[in-house]
């Protein structure tokens, strides 16, 4: 249905902001935004989204902590210390909301709705929306938990229950979903070209085989025809061709990283397994390349044992990967076996494809896959952690941009090379200030001045000297405390900043690389936010100077 379709992305949306640390705070209709041609479900306005790691919001855009319909029962209680689970509470009523129709509280006044969400139960899902499918309701209702331990543990977990994320074709549509749908075909029928070719030259035929050949190098021009037709020269052959060789969903063995789908379970299978499913997929490409060797050298039962040369070599190679295969099979069986699995549920792991979502998303199973790679960790990358692994980031990511989205990520990596220089800095006067501003020292002295007392008539010269030497001491210590909370507030917010800006770049990269859209709207935020960067160091250097004087 369209409401599971828009909670699994938005649910993805959710798992990648938590990911960095991010909680939202303010999930509701109003910040979920349909794309007119797709209907592709965005999330927006993080303008009261708070890091878990320096504790600010990540914009000055306002101080509410949500609204009051879809505010989590933490949330309500004015608890501080949320996390992500409080922005999956928000969603189910947002999945409640578009299932039957109407909000699971309601009340004439702000303070009477929070009651609810802290104390009320809402009316089954299936009561008011009996045709509701039962994992949907399930799934909702888990959401809508008073306690954060009884939702789901996070949003990715969620993602899984109800289904499989779409996959970046999936949700296409207008003139690119037709330029795929036309030109699918033709990067097999290349490759079955080139092979039939290839058995060509092996039967001595190569005139005929460089015929084939041709005719296979063709497909390109085939292509590009197509995207004039649509008018999508924007879109790269590269673009087309990772849009056509992307995984389909029933495929069960190996496939390349970079035409893997974002939600694709690969790497998180046990490794034996793997090693079975990628061994079964090498037999067959092997099998496919000795095949015509084998053929020309014939294999019939009178010439069984009279084949010499290559064509020997040919056949013992599928026969030993075969034997290889077995092997590695029977170790994933044996440690499938040892983990509790049944032998219904052996050969599912070892054969069912990531479409098979009744079977993948069963507790049990769930306990024996990896845990999900966090954005950026793919390929053995690790998340960022330190202001310098960010601008690092960054910089990658600017690289590999092409066109327009380069130069944006140019501004948003020189962006991030001075928040980190600026992190480094305030890092420095922080460690300086903190041994300076001693508050032991500063309560001995309040202590002193206390002692001292006010200011009598007829005192002497050398109390009233002692009485201002002290009240200087004080005040500077003061003045370096104050110094040092100005500049931890200032390498928090810089630190928000430099994340937020990191996560928005990121998206631009995965978006611009798995569907064309318009970057525009990303473009700008990235955009603000170098602009809020410069404006808030300058404004911080101006702060700093004040307070030193």
């Amino acid at each position: 249905t369209e409401a599971r379709r828009i909670l699994i992305e938005i649910a993805g949306a959710l798992h990648y902001a938590h990911e960095q640390s991010v909680v939202h705070r303010d999930v509701k209709p109003d910040n979920i935004l349909l794309e007119e041609e797709t209907g592709r479900p965005m999330l927006t306005d993080f303008g009261v989204a708070k890091s878990a790691v320096g504790g600010e919001t990540l914009t000055a855009l306002g101080t509410a902590l949500g609204t009051p319909y879809y505010m989590s029962p933490e949330q309500a209680a004015g608890d501080r210390n949320i996390d992500g689970r409080s922005d999956l509470y928000s969603l189910g009523i947002i999945g409640y909301q578009m299932l039957a129709g109407q909000l699971p509280f309601e009340g004439e006044t702000v303070q009477e709705i929070l009651v609810q969400h802290m104390t009320k139960q809402p009316i089954p899902l299936k009561t008011v929306s009996p045709t509701t499918p039962a994992d949907l309701a399930d799934a909702i209702s888990r959401c809508l938990a008073k306690s954060p331990d009884d939702r789901f543990a996070d949003a990715q977990t969620l993602q899984q229950y109800i289904g499989d994320a779409v996959g970046p074709d999936d949700d296409l549509s207008g003139p690119v979903a037709d330029l795929v749908q036309n030109v699918r075909p033709v990067p097999w029928a290349m490759a079955g070209t080139w092979y039939f070719a290839y058995g060509l030259l092996v039967w001595g035929e190569p005139l005929a085989a460089a015929g084939f050949l041709t005719i296979g190098a063709m497909g390109p021009l085939v292509i590009i025809g197509e995207r004039n037709k649509w008018n999508l020269t924007e879109l790269s052959l590269r673009s087309v061709f990772r849009r056509v060789l992307r995984k389909p969903k029933w495929w069960s063995g190996w496939w390349p990283l970079a035409l893997r789908h974002t939600d694709d379970i690969w790497d998180r299978l046990p490794l034996v397994v793997r090693q079975a499913r990628a061994g079964l997929t090498a037999l067959g490409a092997l099998a496919a390349v000795t095949m015509p060797l084998m053929l020309r050298g014939g294999l019939g039962v009178p010439d069984l044992f009279w084949i010499h040369g290559v064509t020997r070599i040919a056949a013992a190679i599928p026969v030993s990967a075969i034997g290889v295969w077995f092997v590695q099979a029977a170790r994933g069986n044996r440690w499938l076996r040892r983990a509790g699995m049944t032998r219904d549920e052996q050969k599912k792991f070892m054969t069912a494809s990531e479409s098979d979502t009744r079977f993948w998303k069963q507790s049990h199973i769930q306990k024996l896959l990896a845990p999900a790679v966090a954005p950026g960790e793919r390929a053995g990358v690790p998340s960022p952690q330190t202001p310098h692994d960010y601008a690092a980031a960054l910089r990658e990511i600017a690289h590999s941009m092409e066109g327009p989205e380069r130069a944006i990520g140019e501004e948003a990596a020189n962006a991030g090379s001075e928040i980190a220089a600026a992190l480094e800095a305030a890092e420095r006067r922080i460690e300086s200030l903190a041994r300076d501003a001693d508050p032991a020292e500063q309560a001995r002295l309040e202590k002193r001045l206390a002692e001292l007392g006010e200011s009598q008539p007829g005192e002497s010269d050398a109390q009233r000297r002692m009485r201002a030497l002290v009240e200087e001491q004080l005040g500077l210590g003061r003045s370096l405390t104050d110094q040092l909370a100005a500049a931890t507030a200032r390498r928090d917010r810089l630190l928000d900043l430099l994340k937020t800006l990191w996560l928005h770049v990121a998206n631009l990269k995965a978006r611009a690389t798995e569907a064309s859209f318009d970057s525009g709207e990303i473009s700008d935020k990235i955009h603000a936010i170098t602009e809020d960067v410069q404006c808030h160091m300058d404004a911080s250097d101006e702060t700093e100077q004040l307070l030193e004087k």
